[in-house]
């Protein structure tokens, strides 16, 4: 009864905190959860939502299980007793759902793709032809997008980063409706922004076991990361570099940035060098391995081990 108040009119986490007391104090016995999070739990999830903890001063990740009352961060130098957590999707189960119910158009557009010579989607572009090559194994390609977003009706305001996938073997008119959009994490937290590390760690990890292939009715499929599609702001956090206005802070060339007025501006340079894959690549080792800076890497990307990326 409570779920289906909750789905029809879509209270605020509060009053649902508040309808579940009025009605334990009318039972006159304490029946129902009365935090709304008791009461989420109460309800069993069929694609195996995970919560993961971490430190809220440091973001260690702590795992799936919730630790114990005043575990002490192990990270050095932290010691902060105080967690919080964030939901991971697995999207295994998600992607063979949609598979399933569009092998017939995954296929016709494949058919569609082969025969026009016309670059005109991401499934017969250079990226995609890259991750595929001469293969004669299956792929399904994805991108992936993230990004702050403004929280609707919460009683705290506490920073949105859903984390969406899109399967790029859809055609157009199906890759990007609603029902077909993949939720892969959920940073909700009184815990400040995202480290990104921490946001895909578990996605990584799936990803990684997915690009050696997963069986969807008989068909083995290399499931790959193709791109990540993120604004300006959000694009310096997935590859962990300096933002668009500090020195070395432009994703496409090599432009140190001049100290102009008060700011870094970047004015015209008929010479920049361009970044590369590779090179950029081995700015982020360098940067890693060293502990400062290369060129504005401040180290790996969440994307460094995700091969064909």
């Amino acid at each position: 009864m409570v779920l289906n108040f909750y789905v029809r009119h879509m209270p605020t986490q509060q009053a649902v905190e508040d309808l579940l007391r009025m009605l334990n104090v009318i039972m006159g016995c304490k029946i129902l959860p009365e935090n709304f999070h008791g009461f989420m739990a109460a309800f069993p999830d069929t694609y195996g939502a995970k919560r993961i903890y971490f430190c809220k001063r440091c973001k260690f990740r702590h795992g799936i299980v919730e630790p114990p009352s005043g575990l002490i961060c192990p990270v050095k130098d932290c010691g902060s007793k105080e967690y919080d957590f964030f939901i991971n999707f697995p999207v295994e189960r998600q992607i063979r759902e949609i598979v399933n119910k569009y092998k017939n158009e995954i296929n016709d557009y494949a058919q569609e793709v082969l025969l026009d010579n016309k670059i005109k989607d991401i499934r017969n572009a250079g990226i995609v032809q890259r991750i595929i090559g001469g293969s004669r194994d299956q792929f399904l390609t994805i991108s992936i997008n993230t990004d702050g977003a403004e929280t609707y009706e919460c009683t705290s305001k506490m920073p949105l980063y859903p984390v969406f996938i899109v399967i790029n073997d859809l055609p157009p008119r199906l890759r990007f409706s609603k029902e077909n959009l993949i939720v892969a994490a959920l940073w909700l937290t009184r815990a400040g922004e995202p480290s990104m590390p921490l946001l895909f760690h578990d996605f990584g990890n799936e990803m990684r076991s997915l690009r050696k292939g997963m069986n969807i009715n008989g068909m083995e499929y290399k499931i790959v990361v193709a791109q990540c599609c993120a604004d300006s702001v959000c694009r310096c956090k997935l590859q962990n570099s300096k933002q668009f206005n500090g020195y070395y802070g432009c994703s496409f060339c090599l432009h140190p940035g001049q100290h102009i007025d008060g700011q870094v501006r970047y004015p015209y340079l008929d010479n920049a060098v361009l970044r590369t894959h590779e090179r950029t690549k081995q700015h982020m080792r360098e940067a890693y391995l060293n502990d400062h800076e290369v060129f504005g890497m401040k180290g790996l990307s969440v994307f460094f081990d995700n091969s064909g990326f």
